[in-house]
């Protein structure tokens, strides 16, 4: 059946389908395969997959998987995925923008994108939002409102640990 299935997500990604070109090469991930890794993701991301998008994005943080760290090209791949509302993406980009790696640092920004995480249950990004908020940071001021996220937060968290 394995088999099977792989011989399916090949025949999607020959048509160019970005999520099987994104599931192959996390296939060739897993075996070590880093050279068609490398080859199926990026084709996965020129094609629009927000996970591929993500992933490549985290690799060039992280300098992982043969991949040099590169701040302003995981910039790129992660803002990609975002606009694709990916929510760690969107969290990663508010983390950029807070911080100012690989781009200007931007609270504005920053809080926009965490706001956009967390409506889409990124729970790091709730956090963030709380930090903010009770900071006046790309936002105004508000103790009120940082406990709200914090109290969002945890409700997502233990809500998530239930599924489980």
């Amino acid at each position: 059946e394995e088999e099977e299935g792989r011989k399916l997500v090949q025949a999607a990604a020959l048509q160019d389908h970005p999520e099987a070109l994104y599931w192959l090469a996390m296939d060739y991930r897993q075996r070590g395969e880093e050279k068609e890794m490398k080859e199926k993701l990026e084709a996965a991301a020129e094609l629009g997959s927000a996970e591929a998008n993500f992933c490549l994005g985290d690799m060039h943080v992280h300098g992982s998987d043969g991949y040099e760290v590169h701040l302003p090209r995981a910039f790129r791949f992660l803002l990609s995925a975002a606009l694709a509302r990916h929510p760690h993406a969107l969290c990663s980009v508010g983390a950029m923008y807070y911080q100012g790696l690989g781009v200007s640092r931007d609270l504005k920004k920053s809080f926009k994108a965490y706001q956009i995480a967390a409506e889409e249950g990124d729970i790091d990004a709730m956090r963030n939002l709380a930090s903010m908020h009770y900071n006046g940071e790309g936002c105004e001021q508000s103790e009120a409102a940082a406990r709200y996220m914090l109290k969002v937060a945890k409700e997502a968290e233990e809500q998530l640990a239930a599924q489980r």
